[in-house]
């Protein structure tokens, strides 16, 4: 099988790390109250929000088209470079904002658009040109590595502006916030420089199609995967699918997963981001937390979320990718409910803190086997497209943040952390209508390398056949040709 730590995927990691240590800074912890404190209320911090997923989305898919048909490298490079220049404008507008200002809230949500513009335009080609580096069935594996370095440089994030929040006193002032976000967005741009230099020509062939269009592989059960097309078959589990028979009314198949999907991830993100970006504020004023208590949270996330990640990649290669995710998605989503149910407990840190620590555990751990189940059976030639759908996903996280402020101006954070709950809810059926299309990696992997070993035994044999020391006599008795070595 094909080496899964190419080049390409080597970028991509460092990418992920250096950029999410520089987030992990500010993203979480801080912005959010920083963009409290100059745009005046939560629906200011939802705007902000909304208007940088709507500037993703409407980039994405025309970059995405351009990736796909052309290069993908050549994407990254105009969004690198772009980055660079959001970075500055960004540190600028950071610096010059005061509380209540309506220049500096207009300057900000500016930055805060073109970065909504630069993500849009990586997201999509830089994820696809990943997935091309990788063969299908250990994609588990590089998205795993993918998050657990995330993780862990998102935790050491929190960790360095805890400490410094605790050398200036500990208190949310609005000197210590601009530091802590000029020197993060600093250190979010160097990571940019390891995707310029990923390049479409170190990316795999066929090993890194989608499974539904690969041909040879085996069935689960063993037997050669030569069924008819997809919906057309048996059941029998071509392509190392559970059944390539249609399922839900005759509407699903394997070529329907990545939109399946999709469209389970768009309902997740619509319920996230109605919480996701008030929760530092939630601690800060209704649970009355410190800087330091805050950041040390959110740091313990990412240690935590760095050997959930694993442990749960390494339960599905026995069990399945979506046994795995539907238990953890249900767990989550009964954690989120209880944080907005327990509000007699809201200022009792040890309540709240483990609830949150479990809540975003369950909810986020299994990230990675999603994004392999969709990357697996994206076709090649849209893998950038369908990677651009996550901006969608962002807008609507981004634009319920702003339903999300009004929510909790109007009613208060129990109420909009319930609603969250009900709303995420409504996506489970969504994961278990593709769950019978859904094969094991282990199964995929078995397949690919058998495929390899036969394809290696015919070559050997026709380079055998047609080698000079081979010469075709006739057999005695006999009209048909036999084979002899000469002398």
């Amino acid at each position: 099988m094909a080496n899964i730590w190419n080049y390409n995927v080597v970028c991509g990691v460092l990418l992920t790390v250096i950029s999410c240590f520089g987030s992990g800074l500010f993203q979480q912890t801080v912005m959010p109250g920083f963009l409290l404190y100059v745009g005046g209320n939560n629906k200011a911090v939802g705007f902000a929000e909304t208007l940088q997923g709507i500037a993703s989305m409407l980039i994405a898919f025309p970059v995405a088209w351009h990736a796909d048909k052309y290069r993908r490298s050549t994407s990254i490079r105009f969004g690198g470079f772009l980055t660079l220049v959001q970075g500055v404008l960004f540190v600028w507008a950071v610096h010059v904002s005061e509380p209540g200002s309506t220049q500096s809230y207009t300057l900000l949500s500016s930055a805060l658009v073109l970065s909504g513009i630069c993500n849009g335009i990586l997201g999509g080609p830089l994820t696809a040109l990943m997935d091309d580096s990788v063969p299908a069935g250990s994609r588990s594996e590089v998205n795993t590595a993918n998050m657990v370095g995330a993780n862990v440089a998102m935790a050491a994030g929190p960790l360095c502006a805890a400490a410094f929040f605790l050398k200036q006193g500990n208190a949310w002032s609005i000197d210590a916030m601009k530091t802590v976000i000029i020197a993060g967005a600093l250190i979010n741009t160097v990571g940019i420089v390891f995707a310029m230099t990923m390049d479409d020509s170190l990316a795999l062939k066929e090993d890194s199609e989608a499974v539904h269009l690969q041909e040879n592989l085996l069935a689960v059960d063993g037997a050669p995967g030569d069924g008819e097309a997809d919906g057309e078959a048996d059941g029998s589990g071509k392509n190392g699918s559970k059944t390539t028979k249609k399922t839900f009314f005759g509407l699903v198949g394997p070529s329907s997963i990545p939109w399946v999907m999709f469209a389970g991830e768009l309902v997740f993100a619509m319920g996230a981001g109605m919480t996701v970006r008030f929760f530092p504020i939630f601690f800060q004023n209704e649970c009355h937390m410190s800087p330091g208590l805050v950041n040390i949270t959110y740091a313990s996330l990412g240690g935590v979320m760095a050997l959930a990640t694993i442990a749960v990649q390494r339960i599905s290669k026995r069990t399945g990718r979506l046994e795995v995710i539907i238990p953890s998605l249900v767990i989550g989503v009964v954690c989120t409910a209880l944080l907005g149910a327990l509000k007699p407990f809201y200022t009792n840190p040890w309540v709240m803190i483990p609830l949150f620590i479990t809540r975003f555990v369950f909810m986020n751990s299994s990230n990675a086997l999603q994004y392999s189940i969709t990357a697996d059976y994206t076709p090649k030639n849209m893998r950038a497209r369908f990677m651009a759908l996550s901006s969608i996903s962002m807008f609507s996280w981004s634009g319920s943040a702003f339903v999300g402020g009004w929510l909790i101006d109007q009613y208060g954070y129990g109420p909009c952390f319930v609603i969250t709950a009900l709303f995420q809810g409504c996506a489970i059926p969504f994961f278990f209508i593709i769950y019978p299309h859904v094969a094991k990696e282990t199964t995929l992997t078995d397949a690919v390398e058998a495929r390899k070993a036969a394809e290696e035994k015919a070559a050997s044999l026709r380079n055998a056949l047609s080698s000079p020391g081979m010469i075709r006599t006739p057999s005695i008795g006999s009209n048909k040709p036999s084979v002899k070595a000469s002398p």
